[in-house]
């Protein structure tokens, strides 16, 4: 199991990082319609590792990692589809939004 996902991050990693996403620390997203709720990811020990999952699912255009708990929220909404609340710095929150998305999936 662990060589699967090594592979998988091996391919994904460099994928992410060549798409243009925006990246808002210490922050929260409420989607405005709940049905833009794709899942959550338990375990995932870092941000790169959250945003090469939502790279994977091609329905993913944002989402949210909470390093202090190691969860990974995906939504199929783009920032403007939903606000922005600021959090506390020890929630360790990151909001991260595959903005050019729909062009790279064409």
């Amino acid at each position: 199991m662990l060589w699967r996902v090594t592979l998988l991050l091996i391919s994904c990693y460099p994928l992410a990082w060549m798409m243009n996403i925006a990246v808002i620390n210490n922050a929260m997203f409420a989607p405005i319609n709940s049905t833009y709720w794709l899942g959550s990811l338990y375990g995932i020990t870092s941000r790169n590792q959250c945003i090469c999952q939502c790279y994977t699912n091609s329905n993913c255009n944002t989402i949210i990692y909470y390093g202090r708990y190691q969860i990974c929220l995906l939504f199929s909404a783009n920032l403007w589809q939903g606000q922005l609340q600021w959090m506390a710095t020890s929630e360790n929150t990151t909001v991260i939004s595959f903005s050019n998305r729909s062009l790279v999936s064409e």
